[in-house]
């Protein structure tokens, strides 16, 4: 089992390592190494507790790179592993090749971690050398800058790279289920981490992602506010000492759980996988009928819209038809969209219709721009730009259709602000997301960035 977990390693390292995907990410992270640890003075602050600044030193330094990293880059990890130099594996070969799957799980897991770990270490080099530009010679340590660092945001990058594994044994987490998952593991594992300052028995365990619990055991004072890219409103200091969590014992119990979870879950993962095969699955007499009547039905109203932009309604019509699937999500988008003659639009109708053009503007977003369908779309007759243009149309289209019985009932109620709304929705997102879809090659990294928004949007209806 061991020379199984090897060679997965080797594999999956290698592939991370010969891509040119991972320098983009490791000269991305150390350009943005310079913003997390601003120069005094600056309009904002990486993190501040109790509304005060910390005083700068080696191990704040390594906690403030930990607290982003645990916090604010998570995702972008997540997205990295999804979408990145691995996202294509050879499952036709390995599901039916002879080995053990809990290797290749842990092998594969492992070597994830590895590379989230080899990010996060020249993330730590970057805050040393900018550690010259920050404080004294004299109080540079860079130990204590790397260890810090480490015990905030090593195991939550190893967490990561545990559910992009445990998403890969199930076909609903494989694509756009699996994205809505982690988005509510990540939002939740950080209400849960904020919430521990308010209850008087502090759990250090509830943190996930570690950031709350270590700046707990570096304060003297009880901590009662914690923000991260915020500025206080006052100038007080508050003087932190991160080097605490390198000997307190319950912050070390605490990341040591989470970090042996992540590599038990990677192994567990083998004992939940399903093989991708495709299975064609019966559908019920009456669902045959009922979406049979909605394409006609949606023949009918569409077609004269269509027609009406000339040669360019079939390319319309031919991509509208790619983004309105599957069937079942369509007859929801219809369903919501009817039920805006009745609610009002910020009362739930527009974060439904929002969190529906999601799923299928951002599946659309990377249906063709793999690099051997993109090759092969530039085959056809109208060129790759010419049928982003018609497919952002479509989407366009789509979006004004949906929003007409809101539309209505805002006009007939005078509600003529959502209509700002109406229009981010139908015109701004499907921009975003098809645009991302087109730079990163993937549906993931728009999905999750237009989650984040629509949760606030949900928040703030």
């Amino acid at each position: 089992m061991f020379d199984g977990f090897l060679t997965f390693f080797r594999q999956q390292w290698g592939r991370h390592i010969r891509h040119p995907a991972l320098w983009v990410v490791i000269v991305g992270t150390m350009i943005g190494a310079r913003y997390i640890i601003p120069l005094p003075g600056e309009g904002y602050v990486t993190l501040s507790v109790n509304n005060a600044y910390p005083v700068a030193n080696s191990g704040v330094i390594g906690l403030q790179l930990g607290v982003v990293a645990a916090l604010l880059l998570t995702p972008l990890a997540y997205i990295f592993l999804r979408a990145g130099p691995t996202k294509i594996q050879p499952y036709q070969i390995g599901d039916v090749t002879p080995a053990r799957r809990f290797a290749r799980n842990l092998g594969q897991g492992s070597a994830d971690t590895a590379i989230l770990w080899l990010v996060l270490f020249l993330i730590g080099i970057s805050g040393i050398i900018l550690s010259l530009f920050r404080l004294p010679l004299s109080e540079i340590r860079p130990l204590h800058t790397i260890a810090v660092m480490f015990v905030v945001a090593a195991p939550s990058l190893a967490l990561i790279a545990a559910i992009r594994v445990l998403f890969d044994a199930r076909p609903f987490l494989r694509g756009a289920g699996g994205d809505f998952v982690f988005f509510l593991i990540w939002m939740f594992g950080n209400v849960i981490a904020a919430s521990m300052f308010m209850s008087p028995d502090v759990n250090l365990f509830q943190d996930v992602f570690g950031f709350a619990s270590s700046v707990f055991v570096a304060s003297d004072e009880q901590v009662t506010a914690l923000a991260v890219g915020a500025a206080p409103t006052t100038d007080r200091l508050i003087e932190l000492y991160p080097l605490r969590g390198l000997t307190d014992m319950r912050l070390l119990s605490a990341r040591g759980f989470w970090l042996l979870f992540s590599f038990a879950l990677m192994t567990a993962a083998a004992l939940v996988y399903k093989p991708r095969r495709p299975v064609a699955k019966p559908k019920r007499r009456l669902f045959q009928r009922l979406f049979a009547g909605l394409s006609v039905l949606g023949g009918v109203v569409a077609r004269p819209l269509v027609q009406s932009f000339g040669v360019f309604g079939a390319g319309i019509k031919s991509f509208a038809s790619q983004i309105l699937s599957p069937a079942w999500l369509v007859l929801i988008l219809i369903l919501m969209a009817l039920a805006g003659f009745v609610f009002p639009f910020r009362r739930g109708v527009g974060a439904g219709l929002m969190l529906i053009l999601i799923f299928m503007l951002s599946r659309q977003s990377a249906l063709w721009e793999a690099r051997s369908l993109r090759e092969l779309r530039g085959t056809f007759g109208v060129s790759n730009g010419s049928q982003w243009i018609l497919s952002y149309g479509a989407a366009v289209l789509i979006g004004i259709l949906v929003m007409v019985p809101s539309f209505v009932r805002a006009l007939s109620q005078g509600e003529l602000l959502i209509l700002r709304d109406m229009g981010l929705i139908v015109f701004a997102m499907p921009l975003f997301l098809l645009a991302a879809g087109y730079i990163t090659r993937s549906a993931t990294p728009g999905r999750l960035v237009m989650l984040g928004v629509w949760y606030g949007y949900l928040n703030l209806a």
